[in-house]
């Protein structure tokens, strides 16, 4: 283009930051709307682009040229790029997110899978341990069980009805159905011959008996103390070692009285004592439910935390139940 004006010719423009630099010799350009009317071609055209070059001799600068020309096509094409850029900007962040949410659902699924791993093979290998010791007992790994289950329905009542707010703090129920299946590990520690003895036990053999609650005791305590972190375990000490002695506190190894016994303790011995009444041993004969309920009140305030007996009262076709479920099954095996 050129210009139609011929008025700037020779003339100086001091706003015009690219025409000064330009005099001073350097060459520069810029792309922008015209807003004077410096030269009619120009504020036609709109958006230009301007390139000025500055014109010497001997050495000095005796001029500028200005060349200019419409910016249409180059506005156009840095538009286009810019859409360009910022749709492969999108994709970018989209593939990326989808991408570290694939990773994220992979690790995750792998990490349930792994965990469900681990908390099948802790519930066999405690069902386990517990089963070698109930063996030497009554030839049956269904009381465990069962007992377990009742301990369940108890405790599940009990925190319904948040009598004690510390109960099951740091745990939750399937912890303390877990920690109930060790009540009677520290039988391992006992004589066959007292524990299969069909009549009476002497005083001596009874004080033997006794020394199980201790030995299981110390058992889980040396694994605790491996672990070194809070687990179910803390849960199963209480339960293991704790779980003969009675509310008037003429139970064992420590003769605790009352709330002196810790919770989970008093709702195992009563889910024990409940079970051992159901079933037939070498010493004794099957109670029926009734039987047994009416065993169970009479030892409230004596044996067992009425509490715990007024729930159980309160759920006793559930214990029975329970009871019928697992014992048809013990006696298919």
């Amino acid at each position: 283009m050129s210009s139609d004006n011929e008025n700037i010719v020779g003339q100086v423009f001091p706003n015009n930051t690219e025409h000064q630099k330009a005099v001073s010799g350097l060459p520069s350009y810029n792309i922008k709307p015209k807003k004077k009317n410096e030269n009619l071609e120009e504020l036609k055209a709109g958006r230009i682009f301007e390139f000025y070059i500055p014109v010497s001799l001997a050495g000095n600068v005796v001029g500028v040229v200005e060349v200019y020309e419409k910016n249409n096509l180059l506005t156009n094409d840095l538009k286009y790029s810019n859409r360009i850029i910022w749709i492969i900007i999108a994709i970018n962040i989209l593939v990326f997110y989808f991408f570290r949410m694939y990773i994220f659902l992979y690790a995750d699924k792998r990490h349930n899978e792994t965990l469900n791993r681990l908390k099948q093979t802790q519930e066999v290998t405690i069902f386990a341990l517990a089963h070698q010791a109930e063996l030497r007992d009554y030839n049956t790994g269904y009381h465990i069980i069962r007992t377990s289950k009742y301990v369940q329905v108890i405790g599940e009542k009990l925190k319904e009805l948040q009598i004690d707010k510390n109960f099951l703090k740091d745990y939750d129920m399937h912890d303390l159905e877990n920690a109930a299946l060790l009540h009677d590990i520290g039988k391992v520690g006992v004589s066959d011959n007292i524990l299969n003895k069909p009549g009476k036990l002497t005083a001596e053999e009874f004080e033997e008996v006794k020394k199980h609650c201790e030995h299981g005791y110390k058992t889980l305590l040396i694994a605790k103390e491996k672990l070194g972190f809070t687990t179910f375990l803390d849960l199963a000490l209480d339960i293991v070692r704790y779980h003969h002695e009675k509310w008037d506190g003429s139970g064992y190894p420590m003769g605790l009285k009352g709330n002196e016994i810790p919770l989970p303790a008093r709702i195992m011995a009563l889910s024990d004592v409940y079970d051992a009444l159901r079933s037939e041993r070498p010493y004794k004969r099957e109670f029926s439910h009734e039987e047994s309920m009416e065993i169970i009140i009479n030892e409230s305030r004596k044996h067992f935390d009425p509490l715990i007996v007024k729930i159980f009262l309160e759920n006793h076709r559930e214990f029975k139940r329970i009871f019928k479920e697992l014992i048809d099954i013990d006696n298919s095996q």
